[in-house]
């Protein structure tokens, strides 16, 4: 997915420190942005819904190519729903997340999701195109229902990606709570 190589090359190039932080990758699929806060030598979580895609595509990824980080991740699995009572709440300082908000339904539990995981200093990366023709989802109405259901928290988006290979896509910051 472009959203998560988009959301690296923003870490990157914005040279955010994530050393010594815990850190998860929510609907890691490939785990493209968890490797590369592990690799930076965060301790990360990866999550992803399906336990297929834990086992067949992100632990295979994360074997082929995150040899000698000081800390492996851990992975979950399942809906983000039941992630806090597993995980523990307000427990990560970051949250990467790439391609998720495509869905109305799926967006209101990333947002809860998010909100039972930071840590009240903790901030969210979210890397998404602006609209997924055809399932409804885009970041203009993502923006909207973050301000309502999280209003001691601003959202602002930091990075407008227009390469002419794809939809137009942006990175979002969720602040620490004000």
């Amino acid at each position: 997915w472009e959203g998560s190589v988009d959301l690296v090359n923003y870490l990157v190039k914005e040279n955010v420190s994530l050393k010594g932080l815990k850190v998860i990758d929510l609907g890691c699929g490939h785990a493209f942005p968890g490797m590369h806060a592990s690799m930076e030598g965060a301790h990360v979580d990866l999550q992803d819904y399906n336990e297929e895609v834990i086992n067949d595509i992100t632990m295979m990824n994360v074997i082929a190519n995150l040899k000698g980080v000081e800390h492996q991740p851990r992975y979950f699995c399942g809906d983000w729903g039941s992630l806090a009572a597993v995980t523990g709440a307000k427990c990560y300082d970051v949250i990467l997340t790439a391609e998720t908000i495509y869905d109305s339904v799926a967006t209101n539990r990333l947002i809860t999701c998010m909100h039972d995981l930071l840590k009240p200093e903790g901030v969210a990366y979210i890397a998404a195109k602006s609209y997924y023709f055809g399932v409804g989802g885009c970041t203009h109405d993502f923006l909207k229902l973050v301000a309502e259901a999280l209003p001691k928290r601003t959202i602002t988006q930091v990075a407008h990606i227009q390469d002419g290979t794809s939809n137009v896509r942006e990175i979002l910051l969720l602040s620490a709570e004000q």
